[in-house]
């Protein structure tokens, strides 16, 4: 597995985890325990979205770059069309 797949399959885990949380907080909003561990693992996913940004390219319009007066979002592969 290259490392643009470890750190996109990292950041599905991320949200896999996080749309469990927001769950559990549509039935509980004021436990406060979840709501911190919302907002720990949402500062993790942002910060793996940039990361993986930097390196490959953006995951999501809100993370283009223009450069040079270039769409970044259709010059870099999307992360489907990774090599095999």
């Amino acid at each position: 597995m290259s490392e643009q797949e470890k750190l996109l399959y990292y950041i599905h885990q991320v949200c896999f985890v996080l749309d469990d949380i927001v769950l559990y907080l549509d039935t509980h909003p004021t436990d406060e325990r979840a709501l911190k561990y919302y907002e720990h693992y949402n500062r993790i996913k942002m910060e793996a979205i940039h990361d993986y940004s930097m390196y490959f390219g953006p995951l999501t319009d809100d993370h283009v770059n223009v450069e040079n007066n270039v769409w970044e979002w259709i010059v870099t592969p999307f992360p489907w069309e990774m090599e095999a």
